[in-house]
C-alpha cells in the first residue's frame, strides 16, 4: 500500500514540475465517444491521462490525481483504454486535438505506445509514462517502480511462506507490459537460487 501511495505522489510531483514549464492552457475540451471524467475547474492547466484499464491500483492513482488537480486548479481528463493498445493511441490523438498541456500514459503495451512519443513531440505536449515503461532507447519522462526488484521480493516472500521448497505457480498480468516482463524476470532471478527445491 505504501508503494502505491508513493507512486501516486511521484506522478503528481512529476506532472506538477512539467506543468511549471508549460504555458497555461484554457482550451475547452470537446466531448468524444471515450468515457471521461473532467474536473470542474475553469482556470489552470489541462492534464490528459490514459490508462491501460481501471485496476485497483489505477483507480487509487486516478483518485489521487483528481484530488491534486483540484487543489492546483487544473482540469483532468481521465480515460480508460480498456486494455486496447489502438484505443489508447486514439485517445492520445484526441487529447492532442483538445490541446491539453501534458499527457500521462499508463501504457497498454510497451511497444505499441511508441508512436505516441512522436505525436506528442510534434504537438509540443510533454508525455509522461507512469507505471509501465516504454520499449525505447529514446529519453522520456517516467515515474514508476523497479519491477525487477518487485518481482524478486514477491517471489522470495512466496518461497519463504512454503518453507523454501515446493511448487510455485506464477499468474501473470497483461502480456507485453513492462511490469509483466520485468516482474517475471525478478521472479526467475529468485527461482534460479532454488533449483531442485522449487
Amino acid at each position: 500500500m505504501r508503494k502505491k501511495i508513493l507512486a501516486v505522489l511521484l506522478v503528481i510531483g512529476m506532472v506538477t514540475g512539467i506543468l511549471l514549464g508549460c504555458s497555461t492552457g484554457t482550451e475547452e475540451k470537446s466531448k468524444g465517444d471515450d468515457k471521461q471524467e473532467t474536473s470542474s475547474k475553469k482556470e489552470g492547466y489541462t492534464i490528459g491521462c490514459t490508462v491501460y484499464y481501471m485496476t485497483e491500483f489505477v483507480t487509487l492513482m486516478a483518485e489521487g490525481m483528481e484530488k491534486k488537480a483540484d487543489e492546483l486548479g487544473c482540469d483532468l481528463v481521465m480515460l480508460d483504454a480498456q486494455q486496447d493498445a489502438q484505443n489508447q493511441i486514439t485517445q492520445i490523438e484526441n487529447l492532442i486535438a483538445q490541446k491539453v498541456d501534458v499527457i500521462i500514459v499508463a501504457a497498454v503495451d510497451s511497444d505499441a505506445i511508441l508512436p505516441a512519443m512522436e505525436m506528442c513531440e510534434d504537438a509540443g505536449i510533454p508525455l509522461v509514462g507512469v507505471n509501465m515503461l516504454f520499449n525505447t532507447e529514446e529519453p522520456y519522462h517516467y515515474v514508476g517502480p523497479n519491477d525487477v526488484l518487485a518481482g524478486e521480493l514477491e517471489m522470495q516472500n512466496a518461497i519463504n511462506e512454503i518453507g523454501g521448497e515446493g511448487n510455485v505457480v506464477i499468474l501473470e498480468g497483461p502480456i507485453g507490459q513492462s511490469a509483466q516482463i520485468q516482474r517475471l524476470e525478478g521472479n526467475e532471478n529468485v527461482l534460479d537460487k532454488y533449483k531442485g527445491k522449487i
